[in-house]
């Protein structure tokens, strides 16, 4: 999948195309890694994020983490631009697919959360704690 090279500067990050399919979250290819909480078991791992900005981000990516049979808790750098999930094993990698989350390159997500960094710092602060229903 292209990407444009620049994207416009609005309150999204997504880039047009996701954005127009009303998708916001996706996942970076999973890549094998030992997971110390499992015994050092070794197992595809990959990063779930939205591309949303801010609050709106947040509540999406909990939302749908939720759907996945998630707990909030396990968000890692909640509030912060780096927030996201793990998604551990084939199992739940092909559960997000499946609930519609977009697999992009390792280069998208670093590109996402660059941007968000960058208006992060630009805003100066953590973001406001969200409530997620779970249902």
């Amino acid at each position: 999948m292209k990407y444009p090279a620049r994207v416009p500067r609005t309150k999204f990050y997504a880039p047009r195309r996701l954005h127009r399919a009303r998708m916001s979250i996706i996942f970076d290819h999973p890549i094998v890694w030992a997971v110390p909480a499992l015994g050092g078991r070794e197992m595809p791992c990959a990063h779930l994020i939205s591309t949303f900005e801010g609050p709106l981000g947040q509540h999406e990516l909990i939302a749908f983490a939720i759907r996945l049979g998630f707990k909030r808790t396990w968000i890692q750098n909640m509030g912060q631009w780096g927030e996201h999930f793990d998604l551990l094993g084939t199992p739940t990698i092909e559960r997000a697919r499946v609930a519609g989350a977009v697999q992009v390159d390792r280069n998208e997500i670093v590109r996402v959360w660059k941007l968000k960094r960058r208006l992060f710092a630009e805003k100066g602060g953590l973001l406001p704690p969200v409530s997620v229903s779970a249902g």
